[in-house]
């Protein structure tokens, strides 16, 4: 039970950092694209 757990919040920790990364990224790419325009 408690490994069952502790994959779930493992999964939830990765995804959170991918989701994370990819807005930073987004963020970014987006504010060149703005100011350029």
């Amino acid at each position: 039970m408690t490994f069952t757990f502790t994959l779930i919040d493992l999964a939830g920790s990765v995804a959170l950092l991918l989701w994370g990364t990819h807005m930073v990224q987004t963020g970014i790419f987006g504010g060149h694209v703005w100011l350029s325009a």
